[in-house]
């Protein structure tokens, strides 16, 4: 059973603190009314104030559970929470303003100014590394005159198409939050608003910024400060530094009297009076991206602790320090909300997790990690006042056990009632010229009769992002993008292809975020071409396949006698269906766990729960209790390559945690230390060495490496002996190898613990 909100609130001792008073929202009679800045500090209503805030984002967190989050926030000393605006979730379609469920803004503000806590908000437009495109709507790049939207279009600057669209959409938002009376000056709690998102590491645009300050300003009313937030670096804080603009910083561990003495330089260049200073992101934990090594990445709690306290020691960092945390509660982007990141893993496009945790105090289900503790005592030292009254208990979560997916339907016989209106079409098309935003495409062509004898060559154009080719809907070969706009040529030892269909299924695997690439690698599906031993082929019928109602598959199900059969080879996709019972009055969250699923896309009673990849680190999934009900639940899944013989998921109590398992000590040679294998992850020390299969980052690719590594186990290792080992690296290549633990895997860094 849930606590009602009012019991949630009920548990609230006082009002957010403000240097160890109480917080009074603006009763809109204050001369001095909302939030501004003072000679070093922030000013509410004319008194100063520190904020202790953390990352809670709404449109990652089921609404359910919004009430007990923000209650948590406030129960651990912090007197703000900081939220962002998904554009790509709000205008899903040119003109569409969806505001209702996980999107509920007003709401989730309104809870937040009854559980006493202020808001720092993140309109965007781009908001993050995260969720697809980087918070944009993929629209934005679709060939439309009439709304004004075209492939030209540029994200993140003075481009007009992109203002245009900019101002239509945040006027409306703007003009919500100021009718429900949710600024500071209306006696509201967003007392802060970001222009874009750490602009200095990707341009230098005034214009561009300029043109957020003042629609910013237009929209919100005075009484909200305009701020921007970036790496505490004087190159990349150039890039967003902007009068009438404050400039905050975010950064890791290391000293913060150095971060800030380097923003305080940059803030003296545009304003006399002594700014306030703020890191806007802390980080307690990292990224996790699929075919790393570790889920979740938490750093170590009492040193994250000992960091914040010195983050607020005035002394020390020459001045009253506030700060935002990144992440205070662990969230979740459910189905194709994810994207992909540039450049993470050496001018790769890295997918992440579905889990977006970052080793918060509060895990992705409510827990309370010892963490929160450690902060909340740190806070209280710095003059939080703590609530005294007990904590609420954490949403329950249930084991609900195994289920078979005693059902099956093949994508071929579903594609009648998923895509009716195919499009025939001499070229291939991307998804966005088709007017698809997420999900798969399947393109269909008849070979024509013309001879291939010996291998056969399917080269792809611009493949975006994963692509099965099949033969006569038997499996050839899968093809995984490339890194630039290119060819990506799928060869197999067919002895001959004359006269069989072709089919190519792309999966959308999110598109990377920030806009600092190309704008055609953007584009989802196939952008170019194929072409068959070198001849283009044309002739396609396209199906888009956004897969956004499951329930168009009902009428078709048929059961299966015997259990279902897979074919002999490698599987043609295949939905799998199953039922979940659930008694009454034992409903809760609970964790969809996928071992022995290979990849594909789940969803429970038609909400899609996530993606999924037997390369891990994640094999389970956060299923909010909101996404199912008391009695019988549909269970689904779409594998694309291979279910297990068993036919069976399991729904957890907690996460599966699978990784490789630790190498023993003795491994290596004395004084250097063994790691498990993975992709390289910036947290590691570089290796010591030189030769070909070494770099400064540890980054080892097989292209460049093949002829002098040696590819066993799923794992590329290299050593140089000068007499000792001098550089070892060992990795899993996520886009391709399935992940496969073993204990021989392992990498020996010099000096490293």
């Amino acid at each position: 059973m849930f606590l009602s909100r009012a019991m949630f609130v009920a548990v609230l001792l006082s009002s957010s603190i403000c240097n160890g008073k109480e917080t009074q929202f603006n009763d809109k009679s204050n001369k001095t009314a909302g939030f501004q800045l003072g000679n070093g500090t922030f000013l509410l209503n004319g008194d100063p104030i520190r904020l202790y805030a953390g990352s809670l984002q709404h449109f990652r967190i089921h609404p359910q559970h919004w009430q007990h989050r923000l209650t948590l926030a406030r129960a651990m000393g912090l007197n703000a929470v900081q939220t962002l605006i998904p554009w790509m979730m709000m205008e899903p379609t040119p003109g569409e303003f969806v505001t209702a469920g996980f999107l509920d803004i007003v709401k989730f503000l309104q809870l937040a100014q009854e559980t006493n806590l202020l808001v720092v908000l993140r309109p965007g437009p781009f908001i993050c590394d995260g969720p697809d495109y980087g918070g944009f709507p993929w629209w934005l790049t679709q060939n439309n005159p009439q709304e004004g939207t075209s492939s030209n279009l540029r994200v993140r600057t003075a481009d007009t198409a992109f203002l245009n669209r900019v101002d239509l959409f945040f006027g409306k938002l703007f003009s919500m939050l100021r009718e429900a009376n949710l600024t500071a000056d209306l006696g509201g709690p967003v007392i802060m608003a970001q222009i874009d998102n750490e602009y200095g590491l990707f341009g230098a645009d005034p214009q561009y910024l300029a043109h957020l300050r003042d629609f910013w300003r237009q929209g919100l009313g005075n009484g909200v400060v305009i701020h921007s937030t970036d790496p505490a670096s004087p190159r990349v804080l150039a890039g967003s530094r902007l009068q009438g603009v404050l400039q905050t910083v975010d950064f890791g561990f290391g000293d913060p009297a150095q971060y800030f003495a380097t923003l305080r330089e940059s803030q003296r260049l545009v304003s006399q009076k002594p700014q306030p200073q703020m890191v806007s992101e802390i980080y307690p934990g990292y990224l996790t991206y699929i075919g790393g090594n570790q889920f979740p990445i938490a750093y170590d709690p009492n040193k994250f602790a000992n960091f914040l306290d010195t983050i607020l020691d005035t002394e020390h960092c020459g001045g009253n320090t506030s700060f935002a945390l990144w992440l205070f509660a662990a969230c979740t982007d459910f189905g194709f909300w994810g994207g992909t990141l540039w450049g993470y893993q050496s001018s790769t496009l890295t997918l992440l997790t579905p889990t977006y945790d970052f080793g918060a105090p509060v895990d992705e289900a409510g827990k309370i990690r010892p963490l929160f503790f450690l902060l909340r005592d740190v806070l209280k030292k710095h003059g939080a006042i703590i609530p005294s009254s007990p904590l609420p208990p954490a949403p329950p979560v249930y084991a609900y056990g195994q289920v078979v997916m005693n059902q099956t339907i093949s994508l071929w016989d579903a594609l009648q009632v998923l895509q009716p209106s195919p499009v025939v079409s001499p070229t291939v098309k991307t998804m966005e010229e088709l007017g698809q935003g997420y999900g798969y495409i399947l393109y269909s062509t008849q070979i024509p009769s013309f001879d291939t004898v010996g291998a056969v060559n399917v080269d792809i154009g611009g493949i975006r992002d994963r692509a099965l080719v099949y033969f006569n809907h038997s499996l050839y070969q899968t093809c995984s993008r490339g890194n630039t706009v290119d060819t990506t040529v799928c060869t197999s030892p067919t002895p001959s292809a004359r006269g069989k269909n072709l089919d190519i299924l792309v999966e959308n695997q999110g598109r990377p975020t920030g806009g600092y690439i190309d704008v055609e690698l953007t584009f989802r599906g196939i952008s170019r071409h194929v072409a068959l031993n070198g001849q283009l082929l044309g002739n396609w019928t396209i199906y888009p396949l956004p897969l956004n109602n499951t329930d168009s598959l009902k009428p078709i199900w048929k059961q299966q006698k015997g259990g279902i059969r897979q074919p002999a080879s490698a599987s043609y996709p295949t939905f799998y269906r199953g039922s979940l019972t659930i008694a009454e009055g034992k409903l809760g969250d609970t964790f969809l766990t996928l071992l022995g699923w290979q990849k594909g896309q789940a969803w429970v009673n038609g909400f899609n729960i996530a993606r999924y990849w037997s390369i891990g680190p994640q094999f389970s999934f956060y299923c909010p209790a909101g996404f199912l009900k008391e009695g019988v639940n549909e269970v689904l899944l779409l594998e694309t390559s291979g279910a297990p013989q068993n036919l069976t998921v399991e729904f957890k109590d907690a996460h599966t945690i699978v990784g490789p398992p630790s190498p023993t000590p003795q491994q290596c040679p004395q004084g250097w230390s063994a790691h498990a294998p993975g992709f390289w992850q910036n947290t590691w020390p570089h290796c010591e060495g030189s030769g070909p299969c070494h770099q400064d980052n540890v980054n080892i690719t097989t292209g460049a490496c093949a002829n002098k590594c040696n590819l066993t186990k799923g794992c590329l290792a290299f050593e140089i002996f000068q007499p000792e080992p001098k550089a070892c690296y060992l990795f899993i290549d996520a886009l391709q190898t399935p992940f496969s633990p073993d204990p021989d895997c392992f990498v020996c860094v010099k000096g490293a613990t």
